[in-house]
């Protein structure tokens, strides 16, 4: 299992309140085979749950109890999602310069996935500065749909540090380290 749990705090919570966990089951290539992801909303409860199989994705988006987005898929290759996304980029080759691709599952649509790391830096995080690669993540579908996020790595260990993107009216964003815990 790749579980994350995130809660906005301080100013963004009186603007945007959300706390959420996800958890995607992943396979030994650290692609998803089953997801479940529960998110209070402002104004509705989420689930979304997913099953993949191979090629296949099989996805439902619940609120408040309710379907509200179907989807049932059979792509070109193996997706990941936006919760195994996170595990299976820790895996990647960290090459600056190169360029991976990936489709990924929202819990609506399958959008395609790049990432493309960059020269190692070094960032601030609560422990201390840290030695980190920069992997740029771009969410894309179609001609109309965009969203960047930048992934800060440990060059040997891969483990995550920061995550960096701008989201409407709270603005930039940052998703710091906080706590670790392998089993």
């Amino acid at each position: 299992p790749v579980t994350i749990d995130a809660r906005t705090t301080g100013m963004g919570a009186t603007v945007f309140k959300v706390k959420a966990s996800g958890t995607s089951w992943v396979d030994a290539q650290w692609r998803p085979v089953r997801a479940r992801w529960e998110a209070q909303l402002p104004r509705s409860y989420r689930i979304v749950k997913a099953k993949y199989d191979g090629k296949r994705v099989e996805g439902v988006d619940l609120r408040d109890g309710k379907p509200r987005y179907k989807l049932k898929r059979t792509l070109g290759t193996a997706a990941t999602d936006l919760v195994a996304a996170f595990a299976w980029l820790m895996q990647i080759d960290l090459k600056p310069g190169s360029k991976i691709w990936v489709p990924a599952y929202d819990g609506r649509f399958i959008y395609n996935l790049t990432a493309r790391p960059k020269k190692e830096i070094e960032i601030q995080i609560p422990a201390g500065p840290r030695r980190a690669v920069p992997v740029e993540v771009t969410l894309s579908r179609g001609k109309r749909f965009k969203k960047k996020v930048t992934y800060y790595l440990d060059p040997l260990t891969r483990t995550p540090y920061k995550l960096s993107f701008s989201y409407g009216a709270l603005g930039s964003v940052d998703a710091v380290l906080t706590g670790e815990k392998r089993l």
